[in-house]
């Protein structure tokens, strides 16, 4: 299979907003206005002395209380409308018309140390250049603030911070990085109402994602898989994980099968990052940190670890996003996006990474449900609160992603229609271990082979035969890497099933042809069903079509179905 890749995109709905639970910190509509609930100092105006009055001396560098309050204020940029104001963990975003500004929290908040302006510019140098990477839409650049005597200004915008120089009579007291205003309420984890994400947009997320890690720069970083033992390593040592909450008394077992599987994997990860795919890495790639830019996603809130990105393999990212959905109860969103990425990749130096998948989307639960940590005693004692069902849901998490399901390759014939497509959307997502089965579909590889779409009328039958290799040997991956595959293929004769079974065998997958007709279709479904197909009316409610194909599994795998958490 030839080194390949496409580059494309695949553009979101432009859905409304979803209302949401709870409320960002310090969230304050007009910055002008004054909290009489409270003495919160960051919703004072700031009160400047008349000129005659003594010149105050430059704020401490510990102190961003006027800072905070002058960027409140619309005047501070020139405008006449209001400033929207959303408190973070680490920084506060402020919104005027047309842009959005981040200044990072002197202490963030759960910190005890505090971080001097050196430190704060060195921050958002690191966002910025990330994000000039990840999302060049919306970074612009960095805007410098100044003091002078008795007001303070926005200086110009500047890309580097190294060389800056304040102007005569202006003391620097602070970074910001300016941004093109995006809206708040299209991040993913809102656009889409109440209801989980649609297909159109994990389609548009995995299709970023493909796209983002074809043009990242690659690091020559071969110790990265020696960071990712040491960090599993760690997990050991972490006493809340083992606390005997009930559930969850698997995952020392579920430990020592991932250091087991890190041992296997050593020469895979090494040979990944000689081959490019070690890049900088976001860190916390939630539906929270995708915001929806004229249709197409962008990537922001990069997490950085010792003022820059973490570097590593471009797959923990996706991991961190799978699991994150699937925790959450959005399983289908997780396959979708997991079976359209790896469905989008033509390079085999890419697909050899489903085989150390499961143990980055071990790590990651298990990394977000330390963040989550320390539990208190009464979490410990068995009070139940929020914290302690989302430690255990990504605990959970963490370890179905090591479970040994059957390997299952589902064949899906007839002709191509609405309905085949939707079934095989449905289907996926419940088979095998986390996060259900590779899906690939004809159509798709079709699009990638011959984007334009010149093939489709010219040496049609080449074109079939191309885009059934690749898929076979995409199939092959996954398979290898113990997940289940879903085949929606298209101009399948019923007599290739004898090679299809040839195939399971090779990759030791428990084969399930299944042929969807038309029930009109009589005299060609007795055919079919000769030659070993099993029959699926494709006019039946999808509901009735999902259950009869579990109880087909269910036989061929000579045990219940669905697979166990499922």
């Amino acid at each position: 299979m030839p080194n390949r890749h496409f580059i494309g995109k695949v553009q979101a709905p432009n859905k409304g907003p979803r209302p949401t639970m709870g409320s960002p910190v310090n969230h304050i509509t007009d910055a002008n206005q004054r909290d009489t609930s409270s003495k919160n100092v960051l919703s004072c105006p700031l009160e400047l002395p008349e000129a005659s009055e003594p010149s105050k001396p430059p704020c401490p560098l510990d102190d961003q209380k006027e800072t905070l309050v002058f960027l409140g204020k619309s005047k501070s940029y020139g405008l006449e409308t209001s400033v929207d104001r959303l408190g973070l963990v680490d920084s506060i975003l402020y919104f005027t018309e047309q842009h959005t500004y981040r200044i990072r929290r002197s202490r963030p908040m759960g910190c005890r140390d505090e971080l001097d302006v050196a430190q704060r510019g060195i921050l958002a140098q690191a966002e910025l250049n990330f994000g000039k990477t990840t999302s060049p839409g919306i970074y612009l650049c960095l805007r410098p603030v100044l003091r002078g005597p008795n007001t303070l200004k926005l200086g110009e915008g500047v890309q580097q911070i190294d060389g800056f120089q304040a102007p005569e009579g202006w003391v620097l007291i602070d970074w910001l990085v300016q941004m093109q205003r995006y809206d708040y309420n299209q991040t993913f984890d809102k656009i889409g109402g109440l209801e989980d994400l649609s297909l159109d947009d994990c389609c548009s997320l995995a299709q970023y994602l493909v796209d983002l890690h074809s043009w990242s720069t690659s690091y020559d970083q071969e110790n990265w898989g020696e960071w990712l033992e040491a960090h599993l390593k760690s997990f050991g040592k972490r006493p809340q994980l083992f606390a005997p909450q009930p559930g969850l008394r698997g995952l020392k077992a579920s430990l020592d099968q991932a250091l087991q599987l890190n041992e296997q994997l050593k020469p895979l990860l090494h040979m990944r990052a000689r081959h490019g795919q070690v890049q900088a890495l976001h860190g916390n790639m939630r539906l929270a940190n995708f915001v929806s830019q004229d249709g197409v996603p962008q990537l922001i809130n990069p997490r950085l670890v010792d003022n820059s990105p973490q570097r590593g393999d471009c797959l923990f990212d996706i991991a961190g996003l799978l699991i994150d959905l699937w925790s959450q109860g959005q399983r289908e969103a997780s396959n979708w996006i997991f079976s359209r990425y790896f469905g989008s990749l033509l390079d085999n130096s890419n697909l050899d990474g489903l085989r150390a998948l499961s143990l980055m989307m071990f790590v990651r639960s298990i990394d977000r449900a330390l963040a989550i940590c320390p539990i208190d005693e009464a979490c410990r004692s068995g009070a139940r609160c929020s914290l302690a069902s989302a430690f255990e849901g990504f605990v959970r998490t963490a370890m179905e992603s090591l479970l040994e399901e059957p390997k299952i390759l589902i064949v899906l014939g007839g002709p191509d229609s609405k309905m085949k497509t939707e079934f095989a959307q449905s289907l996926s997502p419940a088979l095998g271990r986390m996060p259900g089965g590779l899906w690939l579909s004809t159509n798709h590889e079709k699009t990638l082979l011959d984007p334009s779409g010149h093939q489709q009328t010219r040496h049609q039958a080449g074109l079939y035969d191309l885009v059934h290799e690749y898929m076979l040997e995409k199939a092959r991956y996954g398979l290898e890497a113990n997940f289940s595959v879903l085949l929606e293929w298209g101009a399948l004769h019923p007599a290739c099933l004898n090679a299809m079974g040839q195939f399971a065998v090779a990759t030791e997958a428990v084969l399930v042809p299944i042929w969807l007709t038309d029930n009109k279709e009589t005299v060609k479904s007795n055919r079919l069903a000769e030659a070993g197909w099993t029959i699926l009316d494709a006019s039946m409610e999808i509901e009735d079509m999902l259950h009869r194909a579990h109880g087909l599994l269910g036989k061929a795998c000579d045990r219940g179905f669905p697979g166990i958490l499922h």
